[in-house]
């Protein structure tokens, strides 16, 4: 019984410490160089205000990107999957203007890092 409860400790001490610290720089480096596409959504030659945006992009590491929208009134965020290295998501733009969207994973360890950056202009 002694030897049966101290492999378990054992194996929760190994659990506690995989998850405690981060991976190593080295596992946690971008698949490629990531990139970011922004179009109309249903397609369209030009980007509307109030209006919805198809988001891809691959070449991310596996895990998540937080997407921060930079427009001319506002500053949005949210999170999304990666699938196979690749991102995809509808977003909505609203007034007309520049628009910088980034992508952000964390790539050392312990800190986010922008790995992707896109510009567009919604009329």
């Amino acid at each position: 019984m002694r030897r049966m409860m101290a492999l378990l400790l054992v194996a929760v001490a190994v659990a506690a410490i995989a998850t405690a610290f981060p991976a190593s720089p080295v596992d946690a480096k971008p698949r490629g160089d990531p990139t970011l596409t922004v179009t109309a959504s249903p397609p369209a030659t030009q980007i509307s205000s109030f209006s919805w945006v198809d988001i891809a992009g691959c070449g991310f590491q596996a895990g998540s990107v937080t997407l921060v929208m930079n427009s001319p009134t506002a500053m949005s965020f949210t999170a999304v999957a990666v699938d196979g290295g690749c991102i995809s998501l509808h977003w909505t733009v609203n007034s007309a203007g520049s628009y910088k969207l980034d992508a952000l994973q964390n790539v050392n360890g312990n800190k986010s890092s922008v790995v992707a950056t896109t510009a567009f202009s919604v009329q």
